[in-house]
């Protein structure tokens, strides 16, 4: 029995001696707890880095990084670290600063061949568009050219583009960009000064204002013509309103406008007429005036010619006027509006 409890003496004073040089040895390994006692500090172990090599790994993890994104609003700027894109929620890829572009990666020019035509044509630019030193986006753009322009078209390509003619020296352009009939403006409007201050109330520069003060028959069939033909193509829809200046010319006007509603109707064009509006009691002409020049016009004009009922609507609707012949702005807003529901815009 005294051998064998020696023994278990000796074994214990082992183990005691066992425990406490790791304890020595390891303290970095241990993490204290008081989650569950109340009288002490219970001590578990924790895992460290076994290797050099995986404390260098664990370093070079914090290295900075670039996020290779466009940002918006709010975002982080460019140049952060990666704990710092993980915790603001960055799903972006990240590329580390000093990795290189390679050159490898820039598009190669697209091949392509021309079949030129035996006669040139000209065809018309339906939008704002870019002409090409090639006959693909990658190439570089030599000019830009609004919707409407003519261009001489000499060949098309085996990538759907056309070569054109572009000065001094060729070009190419997306055949989807091109029309043989000539896009018109979408909405033109002339008349008098009524039409002046309706732009002036809309305040809306896509369309064609083709308006003068004062203006008549006269300026209308010399001046206004031409110019609204400049503008008319494949969808323009034009409103004319002339008449309250001159309201003893309906038979010149129905004439006139008889005589080109055909040429307009060719380029694509739709053609409507506003009836003069009424006036207040201060005008120098009367409603009665208005009403018989109205009439006249409506049954005298060609029937492919649209008609817009301005003085119905107003007399309805009613109108306010400093002068008693020309509306405010808030009578302007509320008529352009009634034109669009008409022409159907």
């Amino acid at each position: 029995m005294t051998i064998l409890a020696g023994s278990v003496s000796i074994l214990l004073l082992l183990v005691i001696c066992v425990v406490t040089g790791r304890l020595q040895a390891e303290p970095s390994a241990l993490v204290s707890s008081a989650a569950d006692t109340e009288n002490g500090v219970r001590w578990v172990p924790i895992e460290a880095a076994d290797t050099t090599e995986d404390a260098a790994i664990a370093e070079k993890a914090k290295a900075p990084v670039t996020l290779m994104a466009v940002r918006g609003p709010g975002e982080m700027p460019p140049e952060t670290s990666m704990d710092a894109a993980l915790a603001a929620g960055e799903q972006k890829e990240v590329v580390p600063e000093e990795m290189p572009v390679s050159e490898d990666t820039a598009p190669e020019p697209v091949v392509f061949h021309v079949t030129a035509y035996d006669t040139e044509e000209t065809l018309y630019a339906n939008t704002r568009v870019n002409i090409r030193s090639g006959a693909d986006t990658s190439y570089e753009r030599i000019a830009t050219v609004p919707a409407g322009t003519p261009i001489t078209v000499s060949g098309e390509t085996d990538t759907g583009w056309y070569e054109v003619r572009y000065g001094e020296q060729p070009g190419y352009m997306k055949q989807e960009y091109l029309q043989r009939v000539r896009p018109g403006t979408p909405l033109v409007l002339s008349g008098d000064s009524r039409t002046v201050q309706m732009s002036m109330a809309v305040k809306k520069s896509q369309h064609a204002w083709i308006a003068q003060v004062g203006e008549g028959y006269g300026w209308f069939s010399e001046t206004a013509i031409p110019l609204v033909e400049d503008e008319l193509g494949e969808g323009t829809v034009l409103v004319l309103n002339f008449g309250v200046n001159d309201l003893n010319n309906a038979s010149k006007y129905i004439r006139r406008i008889n005589d080109k509603i055909d040429s307009w109707l060719a380029k694509g064009a739709q053609v409507y007429y506003a009836s003069v509006g009424p006036v207040g009691e201060s005008a120098s002409v009367t409603n009665e005036q208005i009403e018989k020049f109205n009439a006249t016009m409506q049954a005298g004009l060609d029937s492919r010619i649209g008609w817009i009922d301005e003085y119905g609507f107003l007399s309805q609707n009613g109108f306010s006027s400093n002068d008693g012949l020309h509306y405010d702005f808030d009578t302007y807003r509320t008529l352009y509006s009634y034109y669009l529901s008409q022409i159907g815009r």
